[in-house]
């Protein structure tokens, strides 16, 4: 766990830059995007959930048009803006007889939560 919450802190702190990797994940992106159907009562799920972005259209239409111009420096300055530096709440899961708390009170307050809260059941 001490390597992982190393790992995704650095993550969250500093985007990791790879030109290869960001116009192969661009690609897979577009592709998708191509290639995807919503069907059924996604078109449901799809639409309300857009409409709490306050997005009347569907939003993959924008990604699909601004995608391929985009580049890795307006991800990277977009994850400085609204990433990089901020407050998260981290969930861990797991048996907390097989957790090192001390380890995770190094990264903020520890609150025990529910199923319930979790997961909503």
């Amino acid at each position: 766990m001490p390597e992982a919450m190393t790992g995704m802190n650095a993550l969250l702190t500093d985007m990791p830059v790879s030109e290869s990797s960001w116009n192969n994940a661009r690609e897979a992106i577009i592709q998708k995007i191509r290639t995807e159907r919503i069907m059924n009562t996604n078109i449901l799920f799809s639409y309300e959930r857009a409409r709490k972005l306050g997005i009347e259209h569907d939003l993959r239409k924008d990604v699909f048009n601004a995608a391929p111009a985009m580049t890795i420096n307006e991800v990277r300055d977009f994850h400085k803006k609204y990433i990089s530096g901020g407050n998260y709440n981290i969930v861990v899961l797991g048996n907390t007889k097989r957790l090192n708390l001390e380890e995770l009170k190094k990264y903020g307050e520890i609150k025990f939560l529910t199923l319930e809260e979790i997961f909503g059941y």
